[in-house]
């Protein structure tokens, strides 16, 4: 009797359990698998895995789908396995950080996703910081993200060492701006600004490598408008005159490093009249 029992709660057993089933929902035009739910379940047409294939049959990404939604972590792959990409979702919305990779392996970029928003740190698109780098592994941008929308400072860091610094309201250029450029001959070039509404105001200043001034401009809504003056390296006024709608306009005087007065011009509209 107990030989018989042990046979009838084995099959019982075999019964019960479930056994995944693969199903094709589109393949490539020979006819190889593209897209293909993994059911735990037949029965349960809301929760399974999707898997991608290329066409050479290499997984292209996977991930699990949970009542209808995307749910935990999905795996983006290149053709020749390495990762390409990888986020985690939670009912269908981003939470914790996304990555992304070159194909090689390289970080390519992150989003780190806020743990608290109005969302309770999830989100429909990768708001948080963002930081983007170069293939040697040097950061290349780093930026903070919501909903799509540029918001406080934006650093764009170049191959060769030059940099720049943006703050951003709203999605637009509100705030300081420094600028560290060095151009093809290794000269460097700092320039300090404001800008407002996203264009250039008030008055702008260049200095050198050594941060040594030597030229300011005034800009009224992303023109040159106003005084403008350049420097000697001793702190001298090189010289000075007015710009409108960036064109000289009136009188430019021209001085030594002493302060006298070398020469002066006399332009309208941008053109030199004497």
């Amino acid at each position: 009797m107990s030989k018989i029992l042990i046979l009838i709660l084995l099959s019982g057993h075999l019964l019960g359990c479930k056994q995944e089933v693969e199903k094709v929902i589109e393949s490539y035009p020979d006819g190889k698998p593209k897209i293909i739910f993994i059911y735990e379940d037949e029965q349960d047409s809301v929760n399974y895995q999707k898997k991608v294939l290329y066409n050479s049959g290499k997984i292209d990404y996977l991930g699990r789908i949970s009542n209808g939604k995307k749910s935990g972590v999905w795996i983006w792959s290149y053709e020749n396995g390495d990762k390409k990409d990888q986020c985690k979702y939670d009912e269908g919305l981003y939470i914790d950080t996304v990555y992304h990779w070159y194909e090689g392996g390289q970080l390519k970029q992150l989003e780190i996703l806020p743990t608290i928003n109005t969302s309770n740190g999830k989100c429909d698109v990768c708001n948080g910081t963002i930081i983007r780098y170069f293939e040697n592994g040097k950061v290349k941008e780093k930026f903070t993200s919501n909903n799509g929308i540029f918001e406080g400072e934006y650093l764009t860091i170049k191959e060769n060492g030059g940099w720049n610094k943006k703050t951003y309201k709203n999605d637009s250029l509100n705030g300081p701006t420094v600028e560290h450029n060095i151009d093809s001959v290794g000269k460097v070039i700092i320039v300090v600004g404001q800008c407002k509404d996203g264009k250039e105001t008030g008055y702008w200043q260049w200095f050198n490598k050594d941060s040594i001034l030597y030229q300011t401009v005034h800009y009224e809504n992303g023109i040159t408008s106003g005084l403008f003056r350049t420097y000697h390296r001793n702190g001298k006024v090189e010289s000075e005159g007015a710009i409108r709608n960036g064109e000289y306009q009136g009188l430019v005087i021209y001085f030594d490093d002493q302060g006298k007065v070398t020469n002066k011009e006399h332009y309208r509209n941008g053109a030199l009249i004497k």
